[in-house]
């Protein structure tokens, strides 16, 4: 073995090597096990349905009420090779919620030695990235691009190559394709550049002058290279948005609907929420905010490096972007912590540098990472999903699934399934391939054997046995309550005695089959 080869093997087997396989072990571990077994929640189910109807050869049109058409169209993709099932479906965002830890790693040069294995560990642990990693939605993929055009840029400015920037340009076209948060990142980026140069930021060394000649130097070197990305750029746009070149108005649709229903919906919010709404959630599942809340005022007290400066600066317009936006729901939470935690690494390498401090950093991060994996272990696994959690939305029942298996049954069997109301979502998705009527026709009782309708007294309907199953549950938390009496009973095991809301549906049999019914499944009257 010549010497050359001797070095590249040990440069590969380095200690740092062996710590990037054991974060990608661990955080595969934590987002792959049981990842089919919790029952869908609504989004997702209508993400994975969209997905196999494309996959079925039925055409997809973008919409901007469900985001971009990046999710569909690679989900169609991996049911063609891997079938659709519960873990096909989550399959994609698993894996890239994985691939966030190999971006923390490109980033070593600038969060050190051990601030990359502090950042990765506090996203391999956090309960917002692994239960959003193991949930078909659109933002695993959004942090997934956001970090890769950070590393991607960097390189660019390391390498002068054109290859980083030409990537750059395909993630930019998938990213613009996966959700409105697009918009919103790329402004927290180019208000950086802007920042920097109208306070003379980084001082007397790099002031406004010599920023700006250098910048328009630099585009002028590689004026080629950004034109080639932008094409690339544009080529991915319009193939995701053209539903690969059978709906070329959607090309037009995704920049003019996307900005015109998701800026009206902060007028109209769907889903609104205070200003402080993610701060509780941060203090009481995320403790990478206990490291990075110290990050950010030694920068503030003292003149930083220019990318703590920029880590510092990501991360407070991105968590006061998302506080004021009148949208909000948990899984936005991802894009805050995503710079948090690189800034924790930062701030670990900082204090790991004073070798007197190296004991006492090394007793926080056990404690951190302990409360971490305690309380990401509790969300995922041992928790029933109907338990209140701040970092949920919404949770669908088990019952759904022992209802779709009642169905399945009953479609062995003469005459008609109708299903309608709530309850569609989701169990559309795990009735798929299933001859269902989702609506009602005139005259539909004579031909029905089994009746899924909404947990209401009118919809009782004669010489029909009604079955009352709980579809989904949510939280919304009375916080003066909460951190008071009822903080440490949540904190322990997830009680509070708040109330839970609870929405049912009614699964109804023709009398005449109901004998059958009862016989073969064991499902208790009442609330389950």
């Amino acid at each position: 073995m010549n010497s050359t080869l001797k070095k590249k093997l040990s440069s590969l087997l380095d200690f740092d090597f062996f710590w990037l396989i054991f974060l990608l072990v661990l955080a595969g571990l934590i987002r792959f096990i049981n990842l089919g077994k919790p029952p869908f929640q609504h989004d997702e189910s209508i993400h994975a349905w969209f997905s196999y109807l494309l996959w079925q050869g039925h055409p997809y049109k973008y919409d901007p009420v469900y985001h971009g058409p990046f999710l569909y169209l690679t989900n169609a993709l991996v049911y063609k090779f891997c079938g659709a099932n519960d873990f096909s479906a989550r399959l994609l965002p698993a894996l890239f919620s994985v691939g966030l830890i190999g971006l923390c790693r490109s980033l070593k040069k600038y969060l050190g030695k051990t601030g990359w294995i502090v950042a990765a560990m506090f996203i391999a642990l956090s309960p917002s990235f692994s239960y959003y990693g193991r949930f078909l939605g659109h933002d695993t993929y959004v942090a997934f691009f956001t970090l890769a055009i950070v590393v991607l840029g960097l390189k660019f400015t390391e390498q002068k190559s054109p290859r980083p920037l030409l990537l750059m340009g395909v993630v930019l076209g998938c990213f613009i394709a996966t959700k409105a948060c697009f918009y919103l990142h790329l402004a927290i980026f180019s208000s950086f550049f802007v920042f920097i140069s109208a306070f003379d930021t980084f001082g007397p060394n790099l002031p406004r002058r010599v920023l700006w000649q250098r910048a328009l130097s630099f585009i002028r070197a590689y004026r080629w290279t950004f034109l080639k990305a932008m094409i690339l750029f544009l080529l991915v746009y319009t193939t995701l948005y053209s539903s690969l070149f059978t709906n070329w108005q959607g090309v037009w649709d995704g920049i003019y609907q996307t900005l015109s229903y998701w800026g009206g919906q902060q007028f109209n919010p769907r889903l609104p929420g205070p200003f402080y709404y993610y701060l509780p959630r941060l203090v009481l599942h995320e403790p990478v905010f206990y490291l990075a809340m110290p990050a950010l005022f030694r920068i503030g007290m003292k003149k930083a490096a220019s990318f703590d400066l920029f880590l510092a600066y990501w991360t407070l317009t991105t968590f006061f972007l998302y506080s004021f936006a009148n949208e909000k729901v948990p899984w936005l939470l991802i894009h805050i912590l995503l710079p948090m935690a690189l800034l924790a690494g930062r701030q670990a390498q900082c204090i790991w540098k004073k070798k007197k401090n190296r004991v006492g950093l090394l007793v926080i991060l056990a404690l951190l990472f302990s409360w971490s994996l305690r309380d990401n272990l509790e969300l995922l696994y041992f928790s029933p999903p109907a338990s209140p959690h701040l970092l949920k939305y919404m949770s669908s029942s088990n019952d759904v699934k022992k209802a779709a298996l009642i169905i399945k049954k009953y479609r062995e069997k003469p005459g008609q399934v109708f299903i309608t109301g709530q309850a569609t979502w989701p169990l559309a998705w795990y009735l798929r391939g299933q001859p269902i009527s989702y609506q009602l026709l005139n005259g539909w009782e004579k031909t029905a054997v089994l009746l899924v309708s909404d947990a209401a007294p009118k919809n009782t309907v004669p010489h029909f046995i009604p079955q009352r199953f709980l579809l989904q549950t949510w939280w919304l938390p009375d916080f003066r309550q909460l951190f008071s009496s009822e903080l440490l009973p949540y904190l322990g095991c997830h009680e509070v005695q708040q109330s839970i809301g609870k929405s049912y549906f009614i699964l109804s049999i023709k009398s005449d089959q109901n004998q059958s019914y009862t016989q073969t499944t064991k499902v208790k009257r009442g609330n389950p």
